[in-house]
């Protein structure tokens, strides 16, 4: 997940967004870690409905979904305003979170 080093971020960004700005699209709705929840079961289930079920692949797949959701994409509750400028896509690969 996210960019190697052959892909551009910028021409990326411009087509969809930034981090920024997606972070924004997931902000200012409350709390809701039950949704969270839901969210992640329902992408696990996809995994398997398209028969992505084999090791390491699912679990790193499910690593990422449930860490975006749970942390950059549930930051900020009050609202979207709250997210700053200039957040950086973040980088995931076979190991997790990359620096």
């Amino acid at each position: 997940m996210g960019w190697g080093a052959g892909q551009s971020r910028r021409r990326v960004a411009l087509h969809y967004g930034d981090e920024t700005a997606v972070v924004r699209i997931h902000s200012g709705n409350g709390p809701h870690a039950e949704m969270d929840q839901r969210a992640i079961t329902c992408f696990d289930q996809a995994l398997e409905d398209v028969a992505l079920t084999d090791e390491p692949l699912r679990q790193v797949l499910h690593d990422y979904f449930a860490w975006a959701t749970t942390t950059t994409m549930s930051a900020y509750h009050h609202s979207a305003d709250d997210v700053p400028e200039g957040l950086n896509i973040p980088r995931w690969s076979w190991d997790g979170l990359q620096d």
